[in-house]
């Protein structure tokens, strides 16, 4: 202002008002956001729960892009039969221990073997920007891969998978995603072309879904009365014929120059009730061999524990355990978590889009986003001074 109080003239006043800022060089929304503290409080409140009732509108108009997980459970299934009686048989002994006080006095040691069991699981989730969808182009798929690399060929990751112990020596769990197929280390096409003609005749899915869980489990068999034996014998090898595939799915080789071939083999395992749980997981809701185009997938690589030779008896508690997951924590932080964010980076890939969530990096991640945060309101704070 003048000696006297009053505003200078526009061409006197070093900031003059602009569509941001008034005759004093304040900013405009800083003014009414000072003025009105309560009302932008609310008024952006407001503005979040539409925004959150928007999204899950959305959702539920749209739904889940993934299989509903209430479908893991099959009534039908001797394996969700048999997943029910083992978490009955937990609850059971964990309710009998307690009664009878042996937890806190156990006088046996029990061996665990090292990272055999789950510590943390790093989810890997894709959007397809393509019309032809997340498997339709090798390009897509490569990309996909790249972010199980980063875990696969990071030189101390074997120190932190989990680890699959046969014959005397371990290996890290393959991760659990549809990947193993197109990258399996090998590949019969005529085997699997002749699995894809079989199943191309609805009656014979029928047959399948009818006898599988005989064949494959022993369970739910018919009246040998009334079974026919060539049906049977059908079932039994069309499984053999499945199971010799299946077991070389193991994401080892290179990537199959028929992806399409592949695509259509998953298709058609969906349709069947005892195959579906392998491919259901890393496809979304509306693939199948009506639809081969799959805008969503997903992939768990899983971490182990306890990290270390390590015997578990009364001294093996919760404190251990939050040690393993810290130095996991401080693996992933250190070698990985830069890298994952630049797979993650929404420009990183004209063909997908690349989320990643894991447990133990939660703190980590929010950790990050306040310290931006704060140096973005920093920087705001020097730029209007």
């Amino acid at each position: 202002t003048e000696e006297d109080g009053s505003v200078p003239s526009e061409s006197k006043c070093p900031h003059p008002p602009s569509f941001f800022t008034d005759e004093y060089g304040n900013l405009k929304f800083v003014n009414l956001v000072v003025r009105n503290p309560f009302t932008m409080f609310l008024s952006i409140l407001i503005i979040c729960i539409v925004v959150s009732g928007i999204l899950a509108k959305t959702v539920i108009d749209n739904g889940n892009p993934f299989a509903n997980q209430g479908q893991d459970y099959d009534m039908n299934d001797v394996r969700s039969t048999a997943y029910d009686s083992l978490r009955l048989a937990i609850d059971e002994v964990e309710i009998q221990r307690e009664i009878l006080g042996n937890i806190s006095s156990m006088e046996s040691v029990v061996e665990v073997k090292r990272q055999d069991q789950v510590m943390d699981q790093a989810l890997w989730i894709y959007e397809s920007k393509t019309a032809d969808g997340l498997f339709g182009s090798k390009q897509s798929i490569r990309a996909m891969k790249e972010a199980y690399d980063l875990f696969i060929e990071e030189e101390s990751h074997e120190s932190y998978c989990q680890l699959k112990y046969e014959n005397g020596t371990s290996e890290c769990v393959l991760p659990f995603s549809p990947l193993n197929m197109y990258y399996a280390s090998e590949w019969d096409s005529n085997a699997v072309q002749i699995i894809i003609d079989e199943l191309a005749n609805p009656d014979n899915v029928l047959k399948y879904n009818f006898l599988g869980l005989c064949i494959e489990f022993d369970v739910l068999c018919p009246d040998p009365a009334f079974a026919d034996e060539e049906d049977m014998a059908w079932t039994a090898a069309l499984n053999d014929n499945i199971t010799r595939i299946f077991d070389t799915l193991d994401g080892k080789g290179e990537l199959n120059s028929d992806i399409d071939q592949v695509t259509l083999f998953a298709a058609y395992m969906t349709e069947l009730n005892t195959k579906r749980g392998y491919v259901n997981f890393g496809y979304d809701k509306n693939f199948g061999i009506t639809n081969l185009k799959t805008k969503y997938s997903r992939g768990a690589f899983f971490w182990g524990g306890p990290l270390g030779d390590r015997e578990v008896s009364k001294t093996y508690g919760e404190d251990e355990e939050d040690k393993d997951e810290e130095s996991l924590k401080q693996y992933i932080a250190k070698n990985l978590l830069q890298d994952m964010k630049k797979i993650a980076a929404e420009d990183y890939n004209p063909e997908l889009n690349s989320y990643f969530f894991m447990g133990s990096l939660i703190l980590e991640i929010i950790f990050d986003i306040v310290k931006r945060d704060a140096s973005l309101a920093l920087f705001s704070f020097l730029f209007v001074c």
